[in-house]
């Protein structure tokens, strides 16, 4: 029963919102939102999502954001890319913030998006595409973009068609003008969609979605050869409910083409009480970290795996030896066998 209510208060904003996985999945601007010239054929573009993070640990939100995104229409691939080492990220090794070793995330992941339920159409994967590598170097998005796209990890768009799409979180968007080859990644027809946080009391969510559009169009390049320095003043994003998309210039409005798709869902809340959803802990990985959030925050495949991460981190802590086998002693050396004694000797004959 406690599981039933936890669940029920984890995706209760989610249906409402969205009218569960099968429904258009992204609060979506429709079609007609976007202006099209008279005659042209309204299409759905052939989507290739790629959702990244830390998955420090992973957490059923992430779980239910990766097979929703598998159930918007027109999306045929997602990607989930567990981060290898994330630049200028370097938290202390016995903090609360500690990465865990991504063979760890990794497998976690693989273990809570690969059951069913699965999305006819599309195909949900965790990829290993950022696995550390030995020389220590970081994982930039837009190299790790380049590969997927080209079809290095399998499945890219450039043998299928379709276009790429990068999921982010709102804090992540805020500075995305400011990442390596931030120009690079919009100007490869990239398309952001962004997820929401918990509002803060008293922000307004619009003004919030604002700011982040204004970062984004100021980082992409424009058609006409303008960079971040063109100048002109910001596109007003469309709204459609609390969905919204920007768009770069009207050509790509009319096409239905955005750069920008702000995603109307609410953010995802744990609690053993439906009725007091709103004042739980946000979901979010940091939360199960700090202990504020239990395991039943993890999916449940993948919850022995953090167990016994979180027991390692405890007994070394604590002095205490963990549960690695200990090693065999070594035989001891035989000893080295005595030497004979020397012969006594006759005495010699005194004098006569």
């Amino acid at each position: 029963m406690l599981l039933g209510l936890l669940v029920l208060c984890l995706i209760h904003p989610f249906l409402m919102d969205a009218g569960g996985v099968g429904g258009d999945g992204l609060g979506a601007v429709p079609d007609a939102a976007s202006p099209r010239p008279a005659g042209a054929a309204q299409q759905r573009p052939a989507w290739h999502v790629m959702y990244g993070g830390s998955f420090n640990p992973i957490h059923v939100g992430h779980e239910q954001i990766a097979r929703r995104l598998c159930g918007v229409p027109g999306v045929q691939r997602v990607a989930v890319v567990p981060a290898g080492r994330s630049p200028g990220r370097h938290p202390a090794a016995d903090g609360v913030d500690a990465l865990m070793p991504w063979e760890l995330r990794y497998e976690m992941a693989q273990l809570s998006l690969g059951a069913p339920p699965a999305v006819a159409g599309c195909e949900l994967t965790v990829s290993g595409i950022e696995r550390p590598a030995p020389d220590g170097q970081p994982n930039f998005t837009w190299d790790t973009l380049q590969r997927l796209m080209g079809g290095a990890s399998g499945g890219g768009a450039g043998a299928t068609g379709g276009r790429w799409v990068m999921v982010l979180g709102a804090d992540q968007a805020r500075h995305l003008h400011k990442w390596k080859d931030a120009g690079s990644i919009l100007s490869a027809s990239v398309a952001i969609w962004v997820v929401p946080r918990a509002a803060t009391a008293g922000a307004d969510p619009r003004a919030d979605a604002e700011g982040v559009w204004s970062r984004i169009y100021s980082a992409a390049p424009r058609p006409s050869g303008g960079g971040s320095d063109s100048g002109g003043a910001v596109p007003p994003l469309v709204w459609d409910g609390a969905s919204a998309r920007g768009f770069l210039t009207e050509s790509d409005a009319a096409d239905g083409r955005e750069t920008l798709r702000w995603l109307g869902w609410d953010d995802f809340r744990l609690t053993a009480e439906p009725a007091t959803c709103d004042d739980a802990p946000a979901l979010s990985s940091s939360a199960i970290r700090r202990g504020e959030l239990g395991v039943e925050a993890i999916p449940p495949a993948a919850r022995a795996i953090w167990s016994r991460w979180v027991q390692s981190r405890s007994e070394e802590a604590q002095g205490a030896p963990t549960s690695k086998p200990e090693p065999e002693p070594e035989p001891e050396p035989e000893p080295e066998p005595e030497s004979e004694p020397a012969p006594e000797l006759e005495p010699e004959p005194g004098p006569a």
